[in-house]
């Protein structure tokens, strides 16, 4: 059994064939239909809060373009210190650890998945790895679909893949196009190579599942190549016997265990190659060793070049980084070196790189006071189209329940479901009257608009 397909099995993945034998049988049929509808039930949205993590638009920007009640992104706190994100992510096991990218959750207070049958989960993160932006999310829920593990070894260059994730907030949504190229080496991907498809890829679509024409995850999609914030037509993706490696180790420990060699690496350009005296642009090129590190006890030089490892040369710069990366921590490890024209060997026993740690807020427990929201009384001036009489309570602070329901500061309130409110006393007897088990629906005014909006600790 190979260690991707082992991964899936101790993940609850399935790894049987896929239902959509016609699809592959006649891929040039336009019809995808009959695979999205069945695989659409392991896809689920991710939607955080949390303080603002500096997203601007690039190929990580996951801003919500607009919140379920039709309002404005940009109609954020006044401090500007919250934000608001969405993402995609992928089920695989039956008791609700989810697969997304790390960038979609790292930071969050506030996590809140929604499945294809639209229940929602407050979820926690139970770990993350930077370097090749993975998260393992988990959810209180069972007996949940299962996506499929496929084999991203057998992906063809022009073979066709969709997508279905959120883009911009739009749940369920279902692009398509081709394998672009199958080992992508690009920066941000912790050494791993990539798929790259021209499958359309936007903000809200990262963590979403690759599939391939049988049904099968055969990555998921992680960012995309744009100058614009939005698809440019080049997306990449995480092949999915990588992610459920890291998915193991992160249900496992919280994080992955990486190794260090200590010292800083750089690509052999031709240009480079030349200058060193090299027949061929191979290996990684030392620029920098860590006193005290694992190169410099080892004996590595700075101008070194590392042609391969343990006997083996030839080997790419992203092929190195991703061998050292994942060797033993405290496993001797043999270097063909290149130094001043000649070859030799080195060796040196990498250490452990210091991993990070999920924090992530436990899923709310009891109600907040009043939802979490603080009021000042109405002002004497009417707010149209309210008569001066029912001016609505104005929101000066915000937590909690009130905060994950997407209320703003500023906002007023009129309603308490069905009863109208003007004072703050009136809005504690009408949250009173009301059953504590269940959501309480507030009428909010927002600039000009209307619309209620349902605020309680449960989902």
């Amino acid at each position: 059994m190979s260690i991707a397909v082992a991964a899936a099995f101790a993940l609850g993945l399935a790894a049987g064939p896929g239902a959509a034998q016609s699809l592959l049988d006649n891929p040039q049929q336009a019809d995808l239909s009959p695979l999205v509808s069945q695989e659409e039930a392991v896809v689920v949205s991710i939607r955080t809060s949390g303080p603002s993590r500096g997203l601007g638009l690039g190929e990580y920007e996951e801003n919500l373009p607009w919140d379920d009640t039709g309002w404005s992104a940009d109609e954020r706190d006044p401090e500007g210190n919250r934000e608001e994100t969405i993402g995609s992510g992928f089920i695989v096991s039956p008791e609700g650890l989810i697969l997304t990218n790390a960038h979609v959750v790292v930071g969050a207070d506030d996590i809140i998945v929604r499945l294809a049958d639209r229940r929602r989960f407050f979820a926690r993160v139970v770990g993350f790895d930077r370097p090749t932006d993975v998260a393992l999310i988990k959810i209180e829920a069972k007996s949940l679909p299962v996506a499929r593990a496929g084999d991203p070894s057998k992906l063809r260059l022009g073979e066709w893949v969709l997508a279905i994730g959120s883009p911009f907030g739009l749940d369920s949504s279902v692009t398509a196009g081709i394998v672009s190229a199958r080992q992508r080496h690009v920066p941000g991907s912790g050494g791993v190579p990539l798929i790259q498809t021209d499958v359309a890829i936007n903000p809200g679509s990262s963590g979403s599942p690759l599939f391939n024409l049988a049904g099968e995850v055969v990555g998921m999609n992680t960012m995309m190549m744009t100058a614009s914030g939005s698809y440019s037509g080049v997306s990449l993706a995480l092949p999915i016997d990588a992610a459920l490696r890291i998915a193991s180790e992160l249900r496992d420990h919280g994080f992955v265990v990486r190794s260090s060699m200590g010292a800083q690496l750089q690509e052999v350009t031709p240009e480079l190659a030349r200058s060193f005296n090299l027949d061929a642009p191979v290996g990684a090129l030392v620029i920098r060793i860590q006193p005290g590190g694992p190169s410099d006890q080892g004996d590595l030089r700075v101008g070194d070049v590392i042609l391969g490892l343990e006997g083996a040369g030839d080997a790419t710069y992203a092929e190195l980084q991703q061998r050292v990366t994942t060797w033993p921590p405290g496993r001797p490890l043999e270097l063909r070196i290149w130094r001043r024209g000649k070859k030799s060997t080195a060796t040196l026993v990498p250490t452990s790189l210091r991993p990070e740690t999920a924090m992530s807020a436990e899923p709310p427990l009891d109600m907040e006071p009043r939802l979490g929201l603080t009021f000042s009384e109405p002002t004497p001036e009417p707010s149209p189209p309210f008569s001066a009489a029912i001016d609505g309570l104005r929101v000066v602070g915000i937590r909690g329940a009130a905060r994950r329901a997407g209320i703003h500061l500023g906002d007023r309130v009129f309603a308490v479901n069905d009863i109208p409110v003007s004072t703050i006393r009136a809005f504690d007897e009408a949250l009173a009257s009301l059953r504590p088990d269940r959501p309480v629906a507030l009428l909010i005014q927002r600039r000009s608009v209307l619309s209620y909006v349902a605020v309680g600790a449960s989902l």
